[in-house]
């Protein structure tokens, strides 16, 4: 069951890539996993799993 309470969309800027260390420091630290910490964007910060979309 995936149950959610808002959206997050980020944007990258315009020549960089989605890999690497521009994704580290930027989309994930700076993004992705304040986001992901704040109860009132999730149910349960505790219980939170990211996976990206490119995971095997």
């Amino acid at each position: 069951m995936f149950i959610c309470k808002r959206l997050l969309w980020v944007i990258k800027d315009k020549g960089e890539s989605w890999t690497g260390q521009y994704f580290c420091d930027i989309i994930l630290t700076q993004n992705v996993f304040p986001f992901l910490k704040n109860e009132d964007n999730v149910i349960d910060p505790d219980e939170v799993i990211f996976v990206h979309d490119k995971a095997p």
